[in-house]
C-alpha cells in the first residue's frame, strides 16, 4: 500500500486539535497541518485508515483516522 498524502486542514489546525476541539499543550507531538503521511493499510478490528508520520519532536508515529476525516482532510500527494 505505502500510499503518500498530506493531512492538510483548511483552517490550520493539527489533527488532535481538530479532534478534541481545544489546543494541546503537547503540540509538537501533534500532526500539524502539511504533515505528510504514509498510509500503510487498515486497522483489522476498526478497519479505519493507518497512516505512519513524524512529528515535530522527529519520533515516528502510527495513527488509525476515522475514515470521514480521512477523506476530507487527507489529500494525495502529487
Amino acid at each position: 500500500m505505502n500510499q503518500r498524502l498530506y493531512y492538510i486542514h483548511p483552517r490550520g489546525l493539527g489533527y488532535a486539535e481538530m479532534m478534541t476541539g481545544t489546543r494541546i499543550d503537547a503540540e509538537r507531538l501533534d500532526m500539524t497541518s502539511g504533515t505528510l503521511v504514509t498510509l500503510l493499510g487498515y486497522d483489522e478490528d476498526s478497519v479505519w485508515p493507518m497512516v505512519e508520520w513524524v512529528d515535530a519532536e522527529n519520533t515516528t508515529r502510527i495513527t488509525t483516522v476515522d475514515p470521514v476525516i480521512f477523506a476530507e482532510y487527507f489529500e494525495p500527494c502529487v
